[in-house]
Formats: structure tokens, C-alpha cells, sequence
């Protein structure tokens, strides 16, 4: 399935959403988007508490406000404690501007395609000395051909707000890194449509308003400073939130709080913060790459359709963002008149810089890009014509009343009475010269109409097509989701009673205590510390005093030495924590929870596992099954951990064990090396004795063959000289014809060799050592 298809078959889900498609074709995303159902309900929910409860929730509100923070740093790629809310873009970047150390010849850049909030801030440094250079274009070549040894900032949007043109911020990030200049972003025409990393473009400072693109409300904007840049920056206003305090508001205010909170002087837009917070979940929920790709698919769709109808299109191709500016054609109607029109048939858009600036976002539809056509065609057609005699009538009439103005110098009845003649005159003449204009040329508009109605026709008919396919595969679609959901509801439902069953089981101390010990026993697994090997596991040891001490896991090092290491589930308390709805109940139970750990300390350390193991390091290792039972204990008790330290007792998560065991791991392993490096020294050595061996026995057989040739030689010699004369003379007289068979001396002898001759006088096999540990 396409990713096109992917989108289309949520988004009737999605525009359900967005209420305004119920009535408008909404194309201004640019200049104020729509609020979801979301963000209207998270907003009206606030409301209602604060005014049953005034401020009784306040803390909820700061909870609220940090996880936006979250939520903003995460849509861009940056930290939480980077992003401070504001209340526009045109505070943040001035904040920028006024508060960054300039000095006098420095210099800034901007480009001409800004709007006033990132240009007039800059130009304004001029009473400090500073000068704005504006590049043509925010591309790298317009931008370096202005920059040199004094420029300190370059400032650009990300998309331009009239014609769409996308900025390539990795770009002119990486520009601006070579170059030592920070870079300044104005997002607003893109964050909520459009992906955005501050980390890989090396943006300094960035800000966008929330009630665009975000489709959040008014008054809720992001502004991003980079902790490496942000002492860059003065704070140009302090107040009782920036500032540390220990607790009295009566005490002197004390340095600027951490953060980019630092830029945020006073009370939260609090429902702005609920507001932006549910908008922004929403496209995080959605995925931008998914919001990007159906913004740029519709934008795109949109200046094609009105391409084909004679608009003259003003945005960038490819279409790369949610802005698509175009020019109508003809001279007449004027843009603001066809701004009315298209408003009074249901399309909402912009008139801009000379075009009417569209700006579709994903929720957006094909038939709402058809709609917007025939709305053009059917009011140039039908308006046109109408207004423009309409203006020449209004223009006349105007004339006849100034001319009884200046004759009379009243405006009394006599000038109501000629006014309303002069309007009546030229009414009858505009009805009479309508209608011989329209007899004269009814079939000629006719052809024309039909002419230009044929486009929409057929795009009307492909909508129709589409739309019939689109239920088909809904229908089947919604057959097989339903299937799914029921599948679902079912699997969770099981799960639901597994998860029961789960939270009764761990009520009781055993399974909590085996729980413990099966993850600490896998930890050892995944460390390659086997059971049989390396560690032993329930080993009983015995006090001085004969009590009893059973360790859950005692790691043995490759030196003799061991760690003693018990697991503990302090699972009552965190429980009931986790379930618990109140935050001031929430907190006493977590501190609870910290108090249940000290105990485990403390009683590890009473056991003095290390004094009943001579061979034991001199401390203990407290095991926690998970994460989250160290890390709230911690919250509610940062002191915890150097307390443990202080009883010689290390608390340790499966984050913090694992690596410790197979850093033992590692150190047998290099012990078994050690062992292996011996024991092949040994075999060396014994194989080099048995080496020497086997080359005496050769020696000895050598000598034992010359010895034997020798004998065999000195007894054919005698066979030869006294043996042989009479044999040959008992042969003549016995008249044999057999002959004596002729034997011949062995001249050869062993061949010593070189290669397997040793000297065993001068080395023992000792000294010989054919492998060096």
C-alpha cells in the first residue's frame, strides 16, 4: 500500500478532527490555522477547572507546561530544557536581536522574503552600530557572498510567507558552522507541516508561533536556544519565574534559572500551554513525515488544477512546502474582489503581495482542491461582469453626488432627494445597457461557459470515480478493521486479566522475591556468567556468631575474590505510587518507597556479607529488578545512592549489573587466556623432550646399521678369500653346472643428517624453550 493511500484512508478520521470542514473549504493554514477538537476540548477542560477551582491545581498547570516543552523540543529535535514559551515570534526574535552582545561594525543577515518580525529587529541595530546586509535569496550563494570577519548572525524563515519557498536550513546551517556565524530561524511558516532538526542544521536560536501550521491557539509560541549558544543572549526581562529563589518571594532574587526558561519572566499563558500541547501531540501522534509528505501532495494538486484554469502560478516549483501562491488571470476582478468571492462560496484564503496566497494543510481533501475550481470558475463567470458594472454605477452615482454637495453645500433633503435621483438614473441606464450587453452576447457566454465548465466536468466526474472506488475500499477496508478491533478488544482484554492476575501474584512476598532472583539469574545469562562456571547461586555462608547468611548470587573474580549480591522488589509502595491519582498522595508514597530502600540498605549492610568471605570485596551489591524502582526512589530521595555508599552497599539496576558482569566475564576470559598460554608452555616443553628422545633412539639406530654393515663387509671378505676358492673347486669336482651366486660388500652408510642432529652436550632440554609464555 502507498504511503498516499495510507493517508487517504485515514483522513476521514482525521478531518473529523477538524470541525471548520464542515462548512468551508479552509485554505489559510498561513495566517491562522483552525483548532482541532483536541486542542478546543484540552483548552475548554482548563477552563472549566480554573473557574470551579480556581488555582487549586496550579501544579498541574507547571506539569502541563513541561511536558509542552517536551513535546515542542521533540517535534524539532532538541532538548526540553532548550525551549522556552513565549508569546510570539515577533517577542522571541527581538529577544534574539536585543539581547545578543553585539558590538559596534558588526553585522547581521536577513533576505528580502521576510516578514516584518525577522526584518525590522534587525534593522533597527543600526542606532548600536550594527548594519543589516539582506541577501536576495536565503541560499547559500546569496548568504556567503555577504558574509565576512564581522557578520555575527544569519537569520532566514524556514518558508517564506507569500510564495512558499523553502529554505535548505542543513545548508546554510553548515554555512554558517564553517563560517562561525550562529543562524537564527523563523519557523512559523513551516514547524507543524514540515520537518525541522535544530542538531543537524545547527540552528542557534529558532521560534514559531503555535496558531499556524501547529494549529494551536494565539499567544503560545516555541523558542528554541541551543545550550551551547545560550549565554550569547542578555535576558531583557526578569521577574518572579526566571529567577532562583529559595523559597521566600521577600528574599532577594538570586541568579537567572537554568534553561531556556530564563527568557520566561512571568505567569504561563496556561491555557495556551494546554491548547499548543494537545495540537502539537496530535501531528506527533499523525507523524510529520506523514503530515509533510499529504501537505506538499495537496499544495501540489492545488496549483496544478489552477494552472489548467489560466492562474499564473507564483510559488516555487516543485512544490516543496504548504504554500502555493497564485495570480488570477485577466485584469478584472480585482484580487480583493476575488478574495470576497472565493470567501463568499466558502473558500478561505489570502490576498498577498500582489496574489492570493493558498495554504492547504494534510486534512485537506481532493474535493475541497475541486470545490476551490469551480468556486474560481463559477464566480469570475457569474461575479465579474456583475461587479465591475456594479463599480462603474457606483463610480457615476459618487460624481452626481459630489456635483450636489458643492451646489448646494448641504446635505439636507434636497441632497437626499437628488442623490436618490441620480442613483435611480443611473440604475435604470445600468439595467438598460445590461440588458442589450447580455442579449447581444447570451451565446457567446453560453459557448464560453461551456467551454470552461468542461474542465471542471471532468475533474468532477474523476472525483466522482474516485470518491465511488475510495467507499468500495473504505467498505472493505472497515470490514477488516472491525475484524481487527474485535481481535483487539479481546487481546486486550486477556491481557487486562493477565495484568490482574500479574499484580495479585506480586502481592505476595515469594513470587516478588523469585521475580527478583529469575532477573537477576538472567542478567547473569546475557552476561555469559554460567551457573555451573563462574558464580553460585543460594550459596549459605556462616557468620562468626554460626548465623546463617544466604546470599542470592555470590560472583566469583578471577583472582580469588567475589562479590555477595542480594535482590531486592521494594514493589508495595511504587505500586500504589503508579496507581495513584493525587499528586501530594503520589509524593508520600514515593518517599515511602525511598524509606523501604534505606531499610534494604541498612540491612544489607547489618549482614556484612564481605566480613563471612575473607575472600570478599568490601561491599555488596543491592540488586533491582527495574529501572524505575531506582530511579523514582532517587527522585524522591537524591541522597539515597551516596547513602548506600556510605554502608558500603552499591544499588544496581540491570542497566548497572550487566556491564559489571561482563566486566568479570571479560576478566575470566583473559584468565582462561593466561591458563591456556601455560598450559600450551608446558606441552611445548614436554613435546621438545620427547623430541630429543625419539633423536637418540635415531642415533642409536644409525650407529646399530653402521655396525651391522660393518660385520656383514668383514664376513663376505672371508667368504672371498677362503670360503669362495673352495667352493669353486667343489664345483669342478662334482662336475655341478650350478653356478655360486656373487656377493658383493655394502658400500653405503647411514647418512647423518644435519637437520636432525643435536648437540645434547651443551643443552638440556630445560634451556630449549620452543614457546615463550
Amino acid at each position: 500500500m502507498s504511503h498516499d493511500s495510507v493517508v487517504r484512508m485515514d483522513k476521514s478520521a482525521v478531518r473529523d478532527l477538524f470541525p471548520v470542514t464542515r462548512n468551508l473549504i479552509y485554505f489559510n493554514h498561513a495566517a491562522v490555522g483552525p483548532l482541532s477538537t483536541r486542542a478546543a476540548e484540552a483548552m475548554e477542560r482548563h477552563i472549566r477547572d480554573q473557574r470551579d477551582h480556581g488555582a487549586l491545581h496550579w501544579k498541574e498547570w507547571y506539569a502541563e507546561d513541561a511536558r509542552l516543552r517536551a513535546a515542542g523540543a521533540k517535534l524539532i529535535g532538541a532538548d526540553a530544557a532548550e525551549i522556552a514559551i513565549l508569546k510570539n515570534t515577533s517577542e522571541a526574535l527581538s529577544f534574539v536581536a536585543e539581547g545578543y552582545r553585539w558590538q559596534s561594525g558588526d553585522n547581521v543577515i536577513t533576505t528580502k522574503l521576510e516578514f516584518p518580525p525577522n526584518f525590522s529587529p534587525w534593522k533597527r541595530l543600526a542606532r548600536r552600530g550594527v548594519e543589516c546586509r539582506v541577501a536576495d535569496l536565503p541560499t547559500v550563494e546569496k548568504i556567503e557572498s555577504l558574509i565576512d570577519a564581522h557578520t555575527r548572525i544569519v537569520s532566514v524563515s524556514f518558508v517564506a510567507f507569500h510564495t512558499g519557498f523553502v529554505a535548505d536550513l542543513d545548508a546554510v546551517g553548515e554555512l554558517c558552522a564553517r563560517r562561525d556565524v550562529l543562524l537564527c530561524v523563523d519557523a512559523i511558516q513551516g514547524m507543524g507541516a514540515l520537518p525541522i532538526d535544530v542538531r543537524k542544521s545547527r540552528i542557534a536560536f529558532l521560534a514559531a508561533d503555535g496558531h499556524k501550521w501547529m494549529c494551536g491557539p494565539e499567544g503560545a509560541t516555541i523558542f528554541h536556544v541551543a545550550a551551547e549558544h545560550r549565554d550569547c543572549l542578555e535576558v531583557l526581562e526578569t521577574g518572579w519565574t526566571n529567577v532562583q529563589r529559595k523559597g521566600s518571594f521577600l528574599e532577594l532574587p538570586g541568579d537567572l534559572v537554568p534553561g531556556a526558561r530564563r527568557f520566561e519572566a512571568g505567569s504561563l499563558n496556561t491555557n495556551g500551554v494546554y491548547g499548543l500541547n494537545a495540537a502539537i501531540e496530535l501531528l506527533m501522534e499523525i507523524g510529520i513525515d506523514k503530515i509533510a509528505a499529504e501537505v506538499i501532495r495537496v499544495a501540489t494538486r492545488l496549483a496544478d488544477r489552477l494552472e489548467e484554469i489560466g492562474w499564473r502560478i507564483a510559488s516555487p516549483r516543485p512544490i516543496a512546502s504548504g504554500i502555493v501562491g497564485a495570480i488570477p488571470p485577466g485584469v478584472e476582478p480585482s484580487l480583493l474582489r476575488w478574495h470576497r468571492m472565493l470567501e463568499e462560496s466558502g473558500v478561505i484564503c489570502a490576498p498577498r503581495e500582489g496574489m492570493l496566497r493558498f495554504s492547504p494543510h494534510f486534512y485537506n481533501d481532493d474535493g475541497e482542491v475541486v470545490g476551490l475550481i469551480a468556486g474560481a470558475l463559477l464566480g469570475w463567470l457569474a461575479g465579474g461582469p456583475r461587479m465591475h458594472r456594479a463599480e462603474v454605477g457606483r463610480a457615476v452615482a459618487e460624481t452626481r453626488v459630489a456635483e450636489i454637495e458643492r451646489a448646494h453645500g448641504s446635505v439636507g433633503d434636497r441632497f437626499a432627494a437628488e442623490a436618490q435621483r441620480a442613483f435611480q438614473s443611473v440604475g435604470e441606464s445600468l439595467l438598460q445597457m445590461s440588458k442589450t450587453q447580455i442579449d447581444g452576447s447570451l451565446d457567446t457566454k453560453r459557448a464560453e461557459i461551456e467551454t470552461l465548465l468542461t474542465p471542471v466536468r471532468e475533474m468532477l466526474d474523476q472525483y466522482r470515480s474516485e470518491v465511488v472506488k475510495s467507499e468500495r475500499v473504505r467498505n472493505e477496508a472497515y470490514g477488516g478493521l472491525q475484524q481487527q478491533i474485535l481481535t483487539l478488544l479481546s487481546a486486550q482484554q486477556s491481557a487486562q486479566r493477565e495484568a490482574a492476575r500479574l499484580a495479585n501474584a506480586l502481592q505476595s512476598p515469594a513470587v516478588r522475591g523469585s521475580w527478583g532472583e529469575n532477573s537477576l539469574k538472567r542478567c547473569v545469562e546475557l552476561a555469559g556468567m554460567s551457573e555451573f562456571c563462574d558464580f553460585d547461586v543460594q550459596e549459605t555462608l556462616f557468620t562468626e556468631e554460626g548465623r546463617r547468611l544466604r546470599p542470592d548470587l555470590i560472583v566469583r573474580l578471577p583472582n580469588r575474590r567475589v562479590i555477595a549480591v542480594d535482590a531486592k522488589v521494594p514493589l508495595t509502595e511504587y505500586q500504589a505510587a503508579a496507581n495513584e491519582e493525587n499528586e501530594a498522595r503520589r509524593n508520600e508514597l514515593l518517599q515511602s518507597h525511598a524509606k523501604t530502600l534505606r531499610r534494604h540498605i541498612d540491612t544489607l549492610a547489618r549482614r556484612e556479607y564481605q566480613s563471612s568471605m575473607s575472600e570478599s570485596l568490601d561491599f555488596t551489591v543491592m540488586f533491582l529488578p527495574g529501572e524505575h524502582f531506582l530511579s523514582a526512589a532517587l527522585m524522591a530521595d537524591p541522597s539515597l545512592f551516596d547513602y548506600a555508599a556510605s554502608r558500603r552497599v552499591f544499588v544496581a539496576s540491570p542497566m548497572v549489573l550487566l556491564p559489571l558482569l561482563r566486566a568479570v566475564e571479560s576478566g575470566w576470559k583473559a584468565e582462561r587466556t593466561e591458563e591456556n598460554a601455560k598450559r600450551m608452555h608446558d606441552a611445548g616443553v614436554e613435546l621438545f623432550n620427547r623430541f630429543v628422545k625419539v633423536m637418540e633412539l635415531f642415533a642409536e639406530l644409525g650407529g646399530a646399521l653402521r655396525r651391522t654393515v660393518e660385520r656383514y663387509n668383514a664376513v663376505i671378505g672371508s667368504v672371498d678369500t677362503r670360503l669362495w676358492p673352495k667352493g669353486e673347486e667343489m664345483q669342478r669336482l662334482a662336475g655341478s653346472g650350478k653356478e655360486l651366486a656373487s656377493l658383493e660388500q655394502i658400500e653405503a652408510v647411514p647418512l647423518e643428517s644435519s637437520k636432525l642432529r643435536l648437540t645434547m652436550q651443551d643443552e638440556s632440554p630445560a634451556d630449549v624453550v620452543p614457546f615463550e609464555k
